[in-house]
């Protein structure tokens, strides 16, 4: 697989993910909602992050 979304409705509203990868490379679009946090651990350089709400992006050459 090349990419891929998925959305999910929880109490604080609709989260989101989506990524895609080409040449080594993964860009992953998070969409937290307002009052919420999320926990990445994702296999690009810089491991796991934590972030609020709002949309994120990380790109980098996949791990492993």
């Amino acid at each position: 697989m090349t990419e891929a979304e998925a959305a999910l409705d929880t109490p604080y509203g609709t989260a989101r993910v989506a990524w895609t990868r080409a040449g080594g490379e993964l860009t992953v679009t998070v969409t937290v909602p307002p009052g919420a946090t999320a926990e990445l651990d994702l296999p690009i350089e810089g491991g796991p992050a934590e972030v609020g709400a709002g949309t994120h992006t990380f790109t980098g050459a996949l791990q492993g």
